[in-house]
């Protein structure tokens, strides 16, 4: 999720910049700079706290002495 909120980020950001560098559009009474920086902040905030869940998770994991997996078959040849 937060890599595709970032991703959505990035590309509405620059967006605005080409209309601006290359259209002159006018951004300073406009919402949709704010929204771009919110949605690249928010991602990054997403992500990284999607990777601290993960390593969380596998510490509990790790300190119980369990696996946060189960082998349902092991195939010889």
């Amino acid at each position: 999720g937060g890599l595709i909120i970032f991703f959505l980020g990035v590309v509405s950001g620059a967006g605005l910049i080409t209309a601006r560098v290359f259209y002159n559009v006018p951004l300073s009474n406009k919402i949709w700079p704010l929204v771009a920086v919110f949605l690249v902040l928010m991602g990054i905030q997403l992500f990284v706290f999607g990777l601290l869940a993960d390593i969380a998770v596998k510490n509990y994991y790790k300190s119980q002495g369990k696996m946060n997996y189960k082998i349902r078959e092991i195939i010889k040849n």
